[in-house]
């Protein structure tokens, strides 16, 4: 918690906090008079400055990207998806409050329903501590409901409604939501991650003694799948881990260290998280490739 709050203090010396409306808000003197529409520069210069604010928050400088934000509704307050930015980067800082601010500003202003009511389910359960996680879990499954129906198109409220119901032990809801999520993934986003992750909510049900579908595991699933197991019996992780290094990109390797550090009794954490560091995914922070000379083919 307190952690959270010095994130959120950060971020609010960054932007301008004021008078509670949100640290990614600017003062009412600071934007223009509501009856002087935005001018095509304005505009232009406002999506300059969201160009360099996505950047920024890639390279994790957020206090770039927030000032770029904060710079960018002065400029355009009409731009649509500011408030999903913002509340995206505060889920990311585990900073519920904001999150849970951001995305009703998002709802208030008509704009985003679908992110909107996806930021709101993550908050949800994101502080879900000390409630009974049976009953919440189903308050989150609603939001992430509506935040499909209101954009069908959209594969991230899928895949987390696949990834909490798969945390509930609902191997069926899980297996139809991270395939929904799946047949969604635009070209440019990693259809095989969401393959290795329908291999692992189906191992996971299935030693809860759930029914579970699950088409033939790839490479990479049978590789990390055999890694799993290796942990849940506290045995060597060399072999195993070495083989799903080896049939793994970088990317989707971080991705899912984090689920095999947070197998309950996994007594090889330190094994992993000196895997996690050696290994640079170069996709799409692009740090692995900074300073780098390149031959010209």
């Amino acid at each position: 918690m307190l952690w959270a709050c010095a994130v959120f203090i950060l971020l609010a010396s960054i932007a301008g906090f004021v008078t509670g409306r949100g640290w990614w808000k600017t003062s009412q003197e600071d934007s223009p008079p509501p009856d002087l529409p935005t001018t095509a520069e304005q505009r232009a210069a406002a999506l300059r400055l969201v160009d360099e604010a996505v950047t920024a928050r890639h390279e994790d400088r957020i206090q770039g990207s927030v000032n770029a934000i904060t710079e960018a509704r002065r400029l355009a307050p009409d731009l649509p998806g500011l408030d999903v930015f913002v509340g995206e980067i505060a889920w990311e800082r585990r900073d519920a409050g904001t999150v849970r601010r951001a995305a009703l500003e998002a709802l208030d202003g008509g704009h985003n329903e679908s992110a909107a009511k996806l930021l709101l389910a993550l908050e949800k359960w994101m502080t879900r501590s000390g409630q009974d996680t049976a009953v919440l879990g189903e308050s989150v499954r609603q939001l992430l409901g509506e935040a499909e129906e209101a954009s069908l198109s959209n594969a991230a409220p899928f895949f987390f409604h696949g990834e909490v119901s798969r945390l509930l032990a609902d191997g069926g809801g899980a297996h139809r939501k991270l395939l929904g999520a799946l047949h969604r993934q635009t070209p440019w986003a990693s259809t095989s991650l969401l393959e290795v992750k329908l291999q692992l909510a189906a191992a996971e049900a299935t030693d809860l003694g759930r029914a579970a579908i699950a088409a033939a595991p790839t490479d990479a699933a049978s590789a990390l799948l055999r890694l799993r197991d290796t942990l849940l019996a506290a045995g060597d992780l060399r072999e195993p881990l070495s083989k799903w290094l080896a049939v793994s990109p970088a990317f989707q390797t971080d991705v899912l260290m984090q689920d095999l550090a947070a197998i309950r009794g996994a007594e090889s954490a330190t094994t992993l998280q000196e895997a996690r560091e050696q290994n640079q995914p170069s996709v799409p922070h692009g740090s692995a490739l900074a300073g780098q000379k390149f031959d010209a083919d």
